[in-house]
């Protein structure tokens, strides 16, 4: 009921209010003031309220319940989707499902004229939107009224315009199968992503010569979706650049709905795209240009701004991610974004004030406590857990605290034994090693200079895995080595 009113509360308009208003006191408005304030926490708390019982199994709270919900059930159908953050062409295609609902009711009553009024306004906006399996879903309800007032020449023509949009929707329909195939399969784990990546290839190909076939909107979203997925999780971001420079390209031919395009998704793409591709200078030309295109209330800016602040990062541009960290904080929609993306921005601020200690950030921000208390994250984004590793391995480092190194450096062999033994965990491996190394050598620089060399000459060699590997550097290991060896040459750790 909660969930529901939830949703509903989308619905309310006009005539359609859900409470009585010429009797507040009613046990409905009371029901649902109380789940709406959060006052009924549980079945046994309304009833007692409103009725002097404890059980919850009441026939009277019972029936109450029924009516309410079978009200909130009814309201469904009023959702006004143009109150939601939901992409603008949904609106259009549940007004084309409204248009559809009303013309069956309609048609089983014979009432066919005002029927097909109907369902010319439906089909007007699916085929503008290509809505493709509703487009097929009117023509289907046009034949049924042709055949029903018997006109021959009229159901000839709408019957070759259907057989031509259901052809079109089989095709949708097998890509949208290898789609989900290829969904569930990366979405299951590590290990799971990493069996099907063999299979990907053939199934893209399938997905393009779909896309060429039909030549619909969908067909081209579950192409375009695995084409940039696949190449993420091998790491070909070069190639997640072309590809997203030729779809600009079909769209200004108009081979792709401009209706549904998704211009916004395709910069952070692009964006995203140059950062792993470690071409720092041009993405970040990309970002300032691209920044004003997201809406600093949404989700999707502080995802853009992530991919903006590693670009910035990574080319040791510090300031300005500085600024950029301040920015992120200072937006009120900050505190709405989920508990994982706050405390990866948490793990980004301390890895900067560590790397470029200034008033900037380090007055509001106490990073032994940071470094103490930060939370640990799930094995299967491994990513995030060596990079508090490294940041607590660091701070104890320059704090020049060697009972604490040494301390830790029995469990970072463990870690490595545990979960480090894929390839794709190499370039984490060999920086935890350098870690070691530097305790192992007695905090000597020009020792751990050179019997370092071999790690260090390996991480210039390997490049970072593609995300099918849930591994992530905020900064990248060549550049945090070239930070401890310059700890190293100022601080004696005793």
């Amino acid at each position: 009921m909660r969930k529901l009113l939830e949703v509903v509360s989308y619905c309310e308009q006009g005539q359609f209010m859900l409470q009585d208003n010429n009797n507040e006191n009613s046990k409905e408005n009371l029901l649902v003031a109380g789940v709406r304030s959060g006052k009924y926490s549980v079945d046994s708390d309304a009833a007692l309220d409103l009725y002097g019982t404890n059980n919850a199994n009441d026939v009277r709270y019972k029936m109450l319940k029924h009516r309410l919900k079978k009200k909130l059930f009814k309201f469904l159908f009023l959702f006004d989707f143009s109150k939601t953050k939901l992409r603008s062409f949904i609106i259009y295609e549940q007004e084309c499902l409204q248009y559809l609902y009303q013309a069956g009711i309609l048609i089983r009553q014979t009432e066919y004229e005002i029927s097909n009024k109907l369902l010319n306004k439906a089909i007007a906006i699916s085929k503008k939107y290509d809505f493709t399996k509703i487009t097929v879903a009117v023509l289907d309800f046009k034949l049924t009224i042709e055949v029903e007032e018997g006109n021959l020449n009229n159901y000839k023509k709408i019957k070759e315009e259907f057989d031509y949009y259901n052809q079109k929707l089989t095709y949708e329909t097998e890509a949208k199968g290898l789609y989900q195939t290829f969904k569930v399969n990366i979405n299951k784990s590590v290990n799971t992503r990493k069996d099907f990546l063999p299979h990907i290839p053939g199934l893209l190909q399938r997905l393009e010569e779909l896309w060429l076939l039909a030549r619909s909107f969908d067909t081209f979203e579950h192409f375009y979706r695995v084409t940039i997925w696949y190449n993420e999780l091998i790491g070909d971001f070069e190639k997640i650049i072309q590809f997203t420079k030729q779809i600009e390209v079909w769209s200004q031919q108009g081979l792709i709905n401009e209706y549904r395009d998704e211009p916004q998704f395709q910069k952070f793409i692009l964006v995203y795209a140059h950062l792993r591709a470690k071409l720092y200078d041009v993405g970040i030309s990309y970002a300032i240009e691209y920044k004003e295109s997201f809406d600093p209330n949404f989700p999707n800016w502080f995802s853009f701004m992530e991919n903006y602040l590693l670009l910035t990062a990574h080319a040791k541009k510090y300031e300005l991610a500085q600024q950029l960290i301040i920015e992120v904080h200072e937006n009120r929609a900050f505190q709405k974004i989920t508990k994982t993306a706050r405390e990866r921005w948490a793990l980004y601020k301390a890895y900067l004030i560590f790397l470029n200690p200034t008033d900037v950030l380090s007055g509001t921000f106490n990073f032994q406590s940071f470094a103490s208390t930060v939370p640990e994250y799930s094995k299967d984004k491994q990513g995030f857990n060596v990079a508090i590793i490294i940041l607590q391995f660091m701070y104890f480092l320059r704090k020049g605290d060697s009972e604490a190194l040494l301390y830790r450096i029995e469990s970072l062999k463990k870690y490595i034994l545990a979960h480090l033994k894929d390839s794709f965990s190499s370039r984490s491996k060999l920086f935890l090693k350098l870690l070691i190394l530097t305790v192992v050598e007695h905090f000597d620089v020009e020792e751990c200079l050179a019997k370092g060399d071999k790690y260090y000459q390996k991480l210039l060699e390997i490049s970072p895995p593609g995300d099918a590997y849930a591994e992530i550097e905020i900064i990248p290991y060549e550049h945090l080595w070239e930070h401890v060896l310059e700890i190293l040459k100022n601080k004696q750790i005793t």
